[in-house]
């Protein structure tokens, strides 16, 4: 039996702007994931086209848990 073929990617640099660098940051804070974790978790929504749809439900989740506690 051959062993599984290993699905971790290596390092890969990446050279961001310090604005989008905080939105990535604070974005990963509220949904309790690593930066690079929600970074790949963007690319993914992008990938599969539910972009627009993910971020209409963060903010409709947002509008929710504003309401609840005013």
């Amino acid at each position: 039996m051959t062993k599984p073929e290993s699905k971790r990617a290596s390092p890969y640099p990446l050279r961001i702007e310090s604005s989008l660098k905080q939105w990535a940051e604070e974005r990963a804070k509220q949904n309790g994931r690593s930066m690079n974790a929600e970074i790949i978790q963007i690319l993914r929504e992008v990938k599969e086209g539910v972009a627009e749809q993910a971020a209409y439900e963060r903010g409709r989740l947002a509008g929710i848990q504003q309401a609840m506690n005013p």
